[in-house]
């Protein structure tokens, strides 16, 4: 059984083989009155003829096909959520993207183990995140899209390539590069107040908090390491799999996810600048459990690799899995926001009807009103021109 869906970056459909090739199936014939026969999955009958049904109703620029039973949209992708530093009041989080393309319950487009995710396509994409390079991640349909740089380098809003900077006294990558006793921590600007920056400085220990422990918000205490990201201690790292293995070995279960940070600057937003933080990995909520309790896994965006991340997150909405999700609100609101895990999938035949999903590695982490755990196609963050990554989720049956 095939359904639709909304949410970040879940995949319209598998690119079609040949260019010129039309990526839908041909609705079947119907009546002058009523659809007789009754219209295919994915097709609605209206005014006695079948029209591929997609939901939510396509926008301005996008066409309404049905692939395997299931209707969807094709149009443009938009970007994950960014994990969270939260110790920096001045800079602003990566603006999350607007459109939210609906997604089509597909088998991966690579022979992959179930459960987990696709190989980064490295061989097919060109050099990026150096010096004069293009930037890491970026998706080309997308205007509002961000990307990433490596070293001391900043991604260009305009040209959308790497622009290097001069790197300042004490500016650090991770603590490894600081001297005995200090620790590579979020805090001050540089460059005359234009851009974020990590700085060596001494290694709190008055009151300090241990890496996990819950930082940020009313909690004011200092974190020993550096750095508070998605609400818990942590430590500064270089994204990548080189940063995974240094987090692995700082605090186990923990990646080295990507954040990307603007500076205000003359009312606009400064180029963003991109560093890494060890947060908790996750396949499931179980796998966030903690004393605080409020960590759910979501998804987060690497673009240094290309990747789609599961983190431990607080969470996002107030939804548990499962629960009825409106996939129209009458604010106009991302149907996404009322669900803790960020995503809420369409009852099938329903264009306001939903229910938020979940992350899974078997069916048992899933609710009953939801109760399969499978793969679904998400896109990366360099959007439709990449292959899709398969990430496990709960839907109904």
């Amino acid at each position: 059984m095939t359904f639709t869906a909304t949410g970040w970056l879940r995949a319209l459909v598998l690119t079609c083989t040949f260019a010129m090739a039309a990526c839908g199936d041909d609705g079947p014939a119907a009546t002058p009155a009523t659809c007789s026969p009754a219209c295919s999955a994915g097709f609605t009958c209206v005014t006695g003829a079948c029209v591929a049904a997609c939901n939510p109703a396509c926008v301005a620029g996008e066409t309404c096909v049905v692939r395997n039973g299931a209707s969807t949209c094709q149009g443009a992708s938009v970007d994950a959520g960014d994990d969270v530093a939260a110790d920096l009041p001045l800079v602003q989080e990566t603006p999350p993207g607007v459109d939210t393309p609906p997604a089509m319950d597909l088998p991966p487009p690579m022979d992959t183990p179930p459960g987990m995710d696709a190989p980064p396509a490295d061989v097919m994409r060109a050099p990026c995140g150096m010096t004069g390079q293009p930037c890491c991640g970026l998706d080309p349909m997308s205007m509002n899209a961000s990307g990433a740089c490596m070293g001391a380098n900043v991604c260009d809003a305009m040209t959308r390539r790497c622009v290097a900077y001069t790197l300042e006294m004490n500016e650090c990558t991770t603590t490894g590069e600081c001297p005995a006793g200090q620790v590579c921590g979020l805090g001050e600007l540089c460059s005359g107040g234009t851009r974020s920056c990590l700085r060596c400085q001494p290694r709190a220990t008055m009151g300090a908090l241990a890496a996990g422990a819950p930082c940020g918000g009313m909690i004011t205490a200092p974190c020993a390491d550096g750095i508070c990201a998605n609400n818990r201690c942590t430590r500064t790292c270089v994204p990548g799999a080189a940063g995974d293995a240094v987090c692995q070995g700082f605090s186990a279960g923990t990646i080295c996810g990507e954040l990307s940070q603007f500076v205000r600057v003359d009312g606009g937003l400064s180029n963003p600048i991109t560093f890494g933080a060890c947060v908790r990995s996750c396949r499931r909520d179980m796998d966030c459990a903690d004393a605080a309790g409020n960590l759910r896994c979501r998804l987060s965006t690497r673009r240094i690799d290309d990747t789609l991340q599961q983190t431990c997150r607080v969470a996002f909405g107030t939804l548990a899995a499962g629960a009825a999700c409106p996939l129209a609100p009458s604010s106009g609101s991302d149907p996404t926001m009322y669900c803790q895990n960020d995503q809420c999938f369409a009852v099938p035949m329903s264009m306001t009807a939903g229910y938020c999903s979940a992350f899974c590695a078997t069916d048992a982490d899933c609710p009953a009103s939801a109760p399969v755990c499978h793969d679904i196609p998400f896109f990366r963050p360099s959007g439709t021109s990449s292959p899709t990554q398969p990430i496990r989720m709960c839907e109904r049956r």
